[in-house]
């Protein structure tokens, strides 16, 4: 979970490295944006790399997605849902790399499954970043 501050993220910079600042220093905390048109989107980021929670809401204030990250690539459970809150997709992701991916009717019935291709160039890089990284799943 973030303990850092929450602030506009027009206040903050990236720099050269993609490194999210703020007053030139590696920012810790929940950058969030808000449009009475687009809604509001908050992203959490640790030393400057986004890490944790992001989410987005409908200008209704509906939750609308949310992606899980760990060291700026999306690791986790990715969702996204109708205006009226409805699931509409389900995704996991390993190291940026989508494993699994389900889309879901109006009324929330499974509509589609898809899952990596166990035998192509995708899954053997993540195994290979499993072995390296370890990051918990």
């Amino acid at each position: 979970m973030n303990n850092g501050p929450l602030v506009p993220d027009s206040d903050l910079d990236f720099d050269a490295d993609l490194v999210c600042t703020l007053d030139g220093l590696p920012f810790t905390g929940t950058a969030f944006e808000e449009s009475p048109v687009l809604g509001r989107s908050e992203i959490t980021y640790r030393d400057g790399v986004q890490e944790g929670v992001a989410r987005d809401w409908y200008p209704s204030g509906t939750l609308k997605g949310e992606s899980e990250f760990v060291q700026g690539a999306l690791h986790g459970v990715v969702r996204e849902f109708r205006p009226d809150g409805m699931l509409a997709e389900e995704s996991r992701y390993e190291y940026g790399i989508r494993i699994l991916r389900r889309t879901f009717a109006a009324d929330g019935s499974a509509v589609t499954t898809e899952k990596l291709d166990e035998g192509g160039d995708e899954a053997d890089l993540l195994q290979r970043l499993r072995r390296e990284l370890g990051w918990p799943s």
